[in-house]
């Protein structure tokens, strides 16, 4: 085995900057995954363009 630069390029990460807006949000639905975790599924109008990366 010998420490040789590989070929295939490592590829670059973009940070993209999302705008930040304060949403009113309902809880739909909450499950415990452990004994200090808990999943909330939200909903409501205000979701409307939301964007995750």
């Amino acid at each position: 085995m010998t420490d040789t630069p590989s070929a295939t390029p490592t590829p670059r990460v973009t940070r993209l900057r999302h705008e930040l807006k304060r949403r009113s949000l309902t809880i739909t639905r909450t499950e415990r995954l452990t004994p200090r975790m808990i999943r909330l599924t939200l909903a409501g109008a205000d979701l409307a363009g939301f964007v995750s990366a």
